[in-house]
């Protein structure tokens, strides 16, 4: 009987070998990163009593509108922000925070080198301001006001947005959709880096 233990076969082997503890090394890491990220707050309602208010732009005052809302908040705005160059909306912000509401921000990270971005002025005014700790990038363009509205859509917090893009923007009166987003807001800022003032 011929052994079936060549010196070819054996060499094969021993070639799959690294292959399959790189491939277990690689899925183990992959596993942990996966696993040390919290991602995204599902969720599915049928809600009759939402009021959704739309703008478009440019041409819609989409800025405006978002300063209307800032400006009729009580005690809370949580914002995600891509891109946060909007010195009205920035100014907004702050008048907010002056008149005693708690005003919260999430940037993406190139906020903080980006030429107009308004992260250290609003900072400066003693806004709290985290960078988003995500991987990738933090591509939300959120506010969450009170309890009951939020603002969303694909509208940066930008000039650009309000002058030259093709945005949306909706107002979205709902309690329930509200608390969906503060909770998606309070899982990323686990994550996040407060900037300094």
């Amino acid at each position: 009987m011929r052994s079936t233990h060549t010196p070819v076969r054996a060499a094969k082997r021993y070639q799959r070998k690294p292959v399959i503890l790189a491939a277990l090394l690689v899925g183990g890491i992959f596993g942990y990163e996966a696993a040390s990220y919290r991602y995204a707050v599902q969720a599915a309602l049928t809600s009759s009593n939402a009021v959704i208010q739309v703008r478009f732009s440019p041409g819609g005052h989409c800025t405006q509108f978002v300063k209307e809302a800032i400006s009729k908040a009580q005690k809370i705005i949580l914002v995600q922000a891509y891109s946060f160059t909007s010195l009205p909306i920035a100014d907004a912000l702050i008048q907010a925070h002056q008149r005693g509401v708690e005003v919260r921000i999430l940037v993406d990270r190139s906020q903080l080198t980006s030429k107009y971005t308004q992260v250290r002025h609003v900072a400066e005014q003693g806004v709290f301001v985290a960078v988003d700790g995500v991987p990738g990038i933090a591509h939300n363009k959120v506010m969450i006001i009170d309890d009951h509205y939020v603002l969303t859509g694909s509208f940066n917090w930008t000039k650009a947005a309000e002058k030259s893009n093709a945005e949306n923007l909706l107002l979205i009166k709902d309690t329930k959709i509200n608390e969906i987003y503060k909770t998606a807001w309070h899982q990323r800022a686990e994550q996040a880096q407060v900037v300094a003032d």
